[in-house]
């Protein structure tokens, strides 16, 4: 993930604050539920990113499949 990208998702979150640079400066009336926001938004970029990388392999590879639950 790219700075840029980090960026704009911590922005995202309602109560926090970052610069151009990426320094917060203001988490909002409750700092530890705008941290656990900004986690949230973390954890589901990654998952997006790890869908997208592993979407490229199955189109690659389409004998590959998910095993089911």
């Amino acid at each position: 993930m790219g700075p840029e990208i980090a960026i704009v998702k911590a922005r995202s979150v309602p109560g926090l604050m970052v610069d151009n640079d990426g320094k917060v400066t203001g988490v909002g009336d409750n700092p530890k539920d705008t941290l656990q926001q900004l986690v949230d938004q973390y954890v589901e970029l990654s998952g997006q990113i790890v869908k997208n990388a592993l979407g490229s392999i199955f189109a690659k590879y389409p004998s590959l499949s998910l095993p089911t639950k």
